[in-house]
């Protein structure tokens, strides 16, 4: 073991108390890099054997750190000053500083995240349930046909102002009139098999306004073509805000890798808790069923399992009385 205290004395060496004054001049010539043969003539030193003692321990005090290990190894244990000790033990810790850090970084790592679900936990919920709600009373039928939608699952307001229309049974023809006047706006004959249309008349309906639809049979009676269902746009104020709602809950949707089906059946569960401002409000507020139901078909190419799961679900919406539900 070397001598620590005696090192330290090397890493700061002081004069000898038993130099000769020019003695210990001369350690002090060798820091200032003064020329010997000019020293010597002004009488700093006496001889040249002093000088050189002088530089041999200034030479062990500046050793350069940057010096090989061989070099280090090489020097006496007395001149293995506790600068070198420093060095090699600087040289030790870094491999195994680096080990260290690499395995901590390893252990404390996050783990890799798994892939997000197609719609968040809530909104999954959501889905689950919307097929397992109903509007709180079931249409009737006339004449075979049972008008569904718009203006008569729990409310007669709407939020489209091209609203899809829906009914079960074998319609032949279905007119769209204005309440007011009872002008024509647009009539369509259909296909036996045919359970939905969306209104295509040249201008959109205007928000605010009530009209009335009607459907016929290849067999409708008298009385049947004195039935009309009327269903009113809701104001623009109200369809702004619901619009801005959609796009906001479709891009959060779409964030989530949500698919086109899933898509539907969230917007039409919105639809499904939005209160509707009508005049003969009752004490619970009529919710926009017939928005809900029609945003079902919003989607494109769906599945073969939405569609049996869609027309399953808007059949149910009927009873199979014979009497009828609609307004005038």
């Amino acid at each position: 073991m070397f001598n620590i205290q005696q090192d330290l004395r090397t890493q700061n060496p002081k004069p000898p108390r038993n130099l000769t004054l020019p003695c210990r001049a001369s350690l002090s010539l060798a820091r200032r890099g003064k020329d010997f043969s000019a020293a010597k003539s002004e009488g700093e030193v006496k001889s040249e054997i002093c000088v050189h003692d002088s530089l041999k321990n200034e030479r062990i005090l500046k050793a350069p750190l940057k010096r090989g290990l061989g070099d280090l190894f090489s020097v006496s244990p007395i001149q293995f000053n506790l600068q070198h000790r420093k060095f090699l033990f600087i040289y030790a810790i870094i491999p195994l500083f680096v080990s260290t850090t690499a395995i901590s970084n390893a252990q404390t790592a996050p783990a890799a995240k798994s892939p997000q679900p197609v719609v968040q936990q809530g909104f999954t919920a959501r889905l689950s349930a919307f097929w397992q709600r109903r509007p709180r009373h079931r249409l009737g039928a006339r004449s075979g046909i049972c008008a569904i939608s718009p203006g008569l699952l729990e409310t007669y307001v709407i939020w489209r102002d091209r609203p899809l229309f829906l009914w079960q049974g074998r319609a032949a023809q279905i007119t769209v009139r204005d309440r007011e006047t009872q002008t024509v706006l647009w009539t369509q004959s259909l296909n036996p098999t045919d359970k939905k249309i969306a209104y295509n008349g040249k201008e959109p309906l205007q928000p605010g306004k009530l009209y009335q639809w009607q459907l016929l049979g290849a067999e409708s009676s008298s009385s049947d073509r004195k039935q009309w269902t009327t269903f009113q746009i809701m104001p623009a104020g109200d369809r702004d805000k619901i619009q801005a709602d959609l796009q906001t809950l479709e891009q959060k949707l779409r964030a989530t890798k949500a698919s086109q089906e899933d898509i539907a059946v969230i917007k039409a569960d919105y639809f499904t808790n939005y209160k509707i401002k009508q005049e003969n409000d009752t004490n619970e507020a009529p919710k926009a069923w017939s928005d809900a139901v029609q945003t079902l078909y919003d989607v494109e190419n769906p599945s073969p399992s939405f569609v049996e799961q869609r027309q399953t679900y808007v059949a149910n919406l009927c009873t199979q009385q014979t009497t009828t539900t609609q307004a005038n």
